[in-house]
């Protein structure tokens, strides 16, 4: 199965209640994680809509550096996913690191 393979089956509305629910709570973890650095998550769910985590730069003019950020299983373990089926890391303060990282502006040129 490859890496996309485990994020689309798992990331799809019709997801168990109980894997419903630990996403939630690792995209919580996550959300908290990246908030302590003054990045703006917000933990998206609703009726028929796959939990994720909206997380925006918080640098003014930066606002469209944002993605969506899932998480599910891979290899017996939980994971974070970009929104396009790309595994990130699977601890929290690694995965807030790497979405920093790519997330962020680039640096000026002298």
């Amino acid at each position: 199965m490859t890496d996309n393979d485990h994020a689309s089956a798992l990331l799809r509305p019709a997801a168990p209640p109980a894997a419903t629910r630990k996403a939630i709570s690792c995209l919580e973890a996550l959300g908290a994680e990246i908030g302590k650095t003054g990045w703006i998550a917000r933990l998206q769910t609703g009726a028929g809509r796959i939990p994720c985590l909206h997380v925006q730069n918080p640098e003014p003019g930066a606002g469209a550096l944002a993605e969506n950020i899932y998480a599910a299983p891979k290899d017996d373990s939980w994971w974070f996913w970009w929104s396009w089926a790309e595994p990130i890391a699977q601890d929290i303060t690694a995965t807030a690191t790497i979405i920093r990282r790519t997330l962020r502006t680039a640096a000026p040129q002298p």
